[in-house]
């Protein structure tokens, strides 16, 4: 899990004034305390909470959930499948923190929002051959690198949980917020390949669609949602899971929308025994 705090702590960086502010609360305030998790809603309240890589849950109240959905007009937690949030513990009369279920392990907590930030999901899909993915999931522009230097902390694509990658992903485009919409990120893996074992390759391809400039580089966390690929790798390996996956991805250290040649390899591992 050490990766995944250094991880958490660097994209409070990327989060901006609005939310880092909230980790200034002073000595006297609350500890507020940074979180990425799954987004969850209940199927008969429709009330959202949040699940960790191991299973914990955190229960928001439900006047910081509205507060947090005032102020971003137009985003609705339920619409999430992953978020980074702040929050604190919600407090008692007498001070002390209080939790959902203290005798459930892993622990479920009532909390307070203090700031979201969506964390986008794409799901890893099947190609049947490597030339399918040219049309399938195009690739038009270069990532930056996804295994970097950031101050103190080495970051990298990491397995967050049994059916999710985690990594912080930064490319070059547009300034304009328009251009932005043109850019598509695809995960695939090809189907053909899956009987060979021991490990599973995944490419991660950027097409930049319509967007011609490069004059701005873009951050944000992305998740892979790897649950159909291992199933599809169990089911042509006797059940058997990856020993590793291998995260192929098109990088340069530079603003450029020149495709290099060479593909650049992540190995995660993969298998928990």
């Amino acid at each position: 899990m050490k990766r995944l705090k250094t991880l958490t702590l660097a994209l409070t960086l990327l989060m901006g004034i609005s939310l880092t502010s909230c980790l200034n609360s002073g000595d006297d305030g609350p500890a507020v305390y940074p979180l990425i998790a799954h987004v969850e809603s209940n199927i008969y309240t429709g009330s959202v909470y949040f699940v960790d890589a191991v299973g914990g849950k955190y229960y928001p109240t439900p006047a910081s959930v509205a507060a947090w959905e005032a102020a971003n007009s137009g985003y609705k937690l339920s619409d999430f499948k992953m978020a980074y949030i702040l929050y604190t513990m919600v407090e008692t009369e007498e001070g002390t923190t209080t939790k959902a279920d203290q005798q459930v392990t892993p622990g479920t907590y009532d909390i307070n929002l203090q700031g979201v930030a969506k964390v986008e999901v794409v799901t890893a899909r099947s190609v049947a051959t490597e030339d399918q993915m040219e049309t399938q999931a195009p690739e038009t522009a270069p990532i930056m690198p996804l295994d970097f230097q950031d101050g103190y902390n080495q970051m990298a694509p990491a397995k967050y949980d049994d059916n999710t990658l985690l990594m912080m992903l930064r490319w070059y485009g547009s300034s304009d917020n328009d251009k932005l919409k043109e850019h598509k990120f695809n995960a695939v893996y090809v189907s053909e390949d899956l009987s060979q074992g021991g490990n599973l390759e995944l490419y991660f391809r950027h097409d930049k669609g319509e967007d011609d400039k490069i004059n701005q580089m873009w951050g944000s966390y992305y998740a892979i949602d790897i649950t159909d690929a291992i199933r599809s790798y169990k089911n042509a390996n006797s059940d058997a899971v990856p020993a590793t996956i291998i995260l192929k991805s098109k990088e340069t250290t530079y603003a450029s929308d020149q495709l290099p040649e060479q593909l650049t390899e992540h190995n995660i591992p993969y298998n928990k025994n």
